[in-house]
């Protein structure tokens, strides 16, 4: 699977959004610093693909994550194949606007293979800058930012550097009638459109608290 199609967590930690405050614990492709709080559940299917000149399959994952004592984030993905992937985050250090985690995404079970990343956010009036440093089979630096619009929607704009490049432009929509509800819609842009193509993603998840 392409870079770009590859589930970092969010897609597990990916959109996924903190129930209690409301604001997204992950973009569309970067790892983000927010954590879950206690007992926190989001439960999310998300459908995806390429332009049809590039892959014309389309692909699906399903997705489980809970916050664990407000300093722990744990999700399990399956790509409803024949592949199940775990992910965790660590909250390392928080303060009023900003926060630090670290965390891994997509251990199959093979040894100590995964994507190792540190995420940091730094809140600003009406906006959250996102940054940080994955590890999978490059080096690689992200960053992105999320904002309110519409009201009660989140978009999002993020990148993420190195080989297959890509940057994501993303709109998160609660459903009023249906509290913790939300639609969840994405492009992506690839640095080389020849190779990669654009991308699309479109989803649903549900936040709730145990």
């Amino acid at each position: 699977m392409k870079m770009g199609l590859k589930v970092p967590v969010a897609l597990a930690f990916m959109m996924v959004a903190c129930y209690a405050k409301a604001s997204i614990t992950a973009l569309t492709f970067i790892p983000v610093a927010d954590i879950l709080g206690h007992r926190e559940v989001v439960v999310g299917y998300l459908a995806f693909g390429n332009e049809k000149k590039i892959d014309k399959k389309i692909y699906h994952y399903a997705y489980t994550c809970v916050g664990i004592g407000d300093v722990v984030e744990v999700a399990y993905g399956d790509d409803l194949e024949k592949g199940q992937t775990t992910h965790f985050k660590l909250k390392l250090l928080e303060g009023d606007n900003y926060m630090l985690s670290a965390g891994a995404s997509n251990y199959e079970g093979h040894g100590v293979m995964a994507d190792y990343f540190v995420a940091g956010r730094y809140d600003l009036h009406n906006l959250r800058l996102h940054f940080g440093y994955l590890k999978n089979d490059e080096h690689r630096a992200f960053f992105g930012a999320d904002f309110p619009v519409f009201g009660t929607c989140t978009a999002s704009l993020e990148w993420m550097s190195g080989p297959g490049a890509y940057g994501w432009a993303s709109l998160n929509i609660p459903v009023k009638q249906l509290p913790g509800f939300n639609i969840w819609l994405g492009a992506g842009i690839p640095s080389d459109r020849e190779s990669q193509g654009y991308q699309y993603t479109v989803g649903f998840w549900y936040g709730f608290k145990l």
